[in-house]
């Protein structure tokens, strides 16, 4: 698995088949001002201001090694080499974000010996970074082939006659959003489509993005979103083979190594560059770095820093072709989209409600695989390229506010039925991260009524448990019986996961004001007064007492000591009988019942 599209610094010449048949320099004879050589084709030359001309050399040193360490793409090599076999002529687009392998991906197919014996060595691998436009993209095929101008006709009526006569062959385009995304895009466009329309070219591109040039037919490898991330079991068996040789022993089950590579979450080149790391680190060291420096812990060390040793690097060079198409609105939905654990879901509705008139700013984004779209139709932002967009394009705060609106309406309009859970599953993630948010900026009594609603859904305990806590912080702001009634919600969750005692020790600080008599009643009227605060009735005050005895009757039977559990249940029922709470009384009597059942 090489980790990365082709860039600068691969310095390891190899033979590709039929590769080069030497370095043999372009002499373009041409004295016109534009060269027009058929098929309404044209290439520029300004004499004063004509480009560096590529040599066979510098083709060859941007060439990857067919990288060694290679997983979790055997499927998509099966597919494309079989494709490519049993089809007359096709055109295969390896499309998707930076860094998520295509290179590695092109280059062994171009191996495959399948491949090699279906053309006879006639598979050219041209290294398109490297060549800025039109014209420099017909010197990289001409010297990839070895051809040579000849007398009477330019580089580009050779190449054409080349294909008209030559058998089938095959080019890899790596990196063609180079060209594609120069100033003479029309020129790329019109090149491409030419060498396609011979039926004797295959054509394998590479390219950020989803979408290859059009008015051409792509198969697209991988899907319409392009190549995959790697599952998990890929991305340990990559790692490890990464930092094999370093001074730690990492075994694919270490818990810390899952929990970095969730974080890595299956980009090859970020797994290749935190494995890197790991030959001189501890996985602990590693990953403690992460949770501080995030992204920009993500580079080779000493090595200059480019599209194959930084990620931030690999990620900004997608940023920098989006340049122009990106509007301020644009901006804010990458930000939405990578502070939002689980990203957006049903995007087409939810994205207009919290960020007016974004949704073609989301659809260019997508086509550049900065964000890409699940089948659940939510959209999401591979981990990695988040952090460095939350780094980048800060001040998230000012959407906070946005955020918060929309899924408070959102709670609000959930049917009290199994449909809420249905419709609250896709969202929770995110609604937990912004009501704490909420919570920590300011005391609010709307975040207490969605904590409520919330409860409905049990599932939901373990987190929600947490956000309780954090409003309990707040406990200043509130009366006394505002207090209880929070911790007694808390109560509740944390015996219904079995917490038992911490359920009790909550319940005992319900109590505490009561038995040390802290709450004294007013003797001016029947409300009662604490630090200035007026505090509901004496019949309150028993009521809470009585639901904490019943709790703590309930919490003993679950811990079968049930001789507690009557006591305490015993006392509720009195308290309740004394303030005439007939269905307290009812409860109260229904678990003595069934503690008499228990004791025959």
């Amino acid at each position: 698995m090489e980790p990365v599209d082709n860039g600068p610094n691969q310095t390891s010449p190899r033979n590709q088949g039929n590769f080069f048949s030497g370095a043999q320099h372009m002499n373009f004879v041409q004295s016109t001002v534009n060269n027009r050589v058929g098929d309404n084709i044209t290439i520029n030359n300004f004499p004063e201001n004509k480009p560096k001309e590529i040599t066979a050399d510098d083709l060859l040193l941007q060439t990857p090694e067919v990288p060694a360490v290679f997983t979790g793409r055997t499927n998509l090599i099966e597919e494309a080499v079989n494709i490519l076999c049993e089809t007359k002529q096709v055109h295969i687009a390896i499309l998707g974000a930076g860094g998520i392998g295509k290179t590695s991906v092109a280059l062994h197919i171009m191996e495959n010996p399948l491949i090699k014996e279906k053309f006879a060595g006639r598979c050219y691998f041209i290294p398109c970074e490297i060549l800025a436009d039109a014209t420099n993209l017909v010197q990289g095929l001409m010297q990839a082939i070895g051809l040579q101008v000849t007398q009477g006709k330019g580089p580009l009526g050779v190449l054409l006659d080349y294909f008209r006569g030559c058998h089938e062959v095959l080019f890899i385009l790596d990196n063609f959003d180079t060209p594609w995304n120069s100033k003479g895009q029309t020129e790329v466009k019109n090149l491409i489509k030419k060498i396609c329309s011979f039926k004797s070219a295959t054509v394998i591109l590479t390219m950020r993005g989803t979408d290859g040039p059009r008015e051409i037919k792509w198969h697209k490898l991988g899907g319409q979103s392009g190549l995959p991330a790697l599952e998990l079991g890929a991305a340990k068996e990559a790692f490890c083979s990464f930092s094999s040789d370093g001074d730690f022993t990492i075994k694919e089950e270490d818990p810390i190594l899952e929990k970095l590579l969730i974080q890595m979450d299956g980009m090859p080149l970020a797994i290749m560059l935190i494995a890197e790391l790991a030959k001189e680190l501890p996985l602990t060291d590693l990953m403690e770095m992460w949770n501080i420096q995030k992204t920009a812990v993500l580079k080779k060390i000493g090595e200059q820093e480019n599209r194959l040793t930084s990620i931030e690097v690999s990620i900004q060079l997608t940023l920098s072709i989006l340049r122009g198409k990106l509007s301020a609105t644009g901006e804010n939905v990458l930000r939405l989209v990578a502070f939002l654990p689980s990203g957006i879901p049903d995007w087409l509705k939810t994205l207009p409600k919290m960020l007016p008139d974004a949704t073609m700013q989301a659809v260019i984004l997508k086509k550049s695989c900065l964000i890409y779209e699940t089948g659940h139709k939510t959209l999401k932002i591979l981990t990695p390229i988040g952090e460095y967009i939350l780094k980048v394009f800060n001040r998230i705060e000012c959407l906070h506010n946005q955020i918060w609106r929309f899924y408070e309406s959102f709670i609000d309009d959930l049917p009290p039925n199994s449909m809420g859970d249905v419709q609250l599953a896709p969202h929770i993630g995110n609604i937990f991260k912004i009501l704490e948010i909420q919570i920590k900026k300011s005391f609010e009594r709307s975040h207490m009524n969605v904590l409520e609603k919330l409860y409905h859904y049990s599932q939901y305990f373990s987190g929600l448990v947490l956000l309780v806590e954090k409003y309990l912080g707040w406990k200043s702001q509130m009366d006394w019986v505002e207090q209880t009634q929070v911790m007694l919600l808390q109560e509740s969750m944390v015996s219904f996961m079995g917490e038992y005692g911490k359920a009790i020790h909550i319940i005992h600080e319900v109590e505490l004001p009561i038995s040390k008599h802290w709450i004294i009643q007013d003797p001016r009227n029947s409300n009662m007064i604490r630090g200035g605060i007026i505090i509901p009735t004496k019949n309150t005050i028993k009521c809470i007492q009585a639901e904490c005895y019943q709790r703590l009757g309930k919490i003993f039977y679950y811990q079968s000591n049930y001789t507690q559990s009557q006591q305490k249940l015993q006392q509720a029922r009195d308290l309740y009988e004394n303030i005439g709470d007939m269905a307290g009384i009812a409860e109260c009597m229904q678990f003595l019942g069934e503690i008499w059942q228990q004791l025959n």
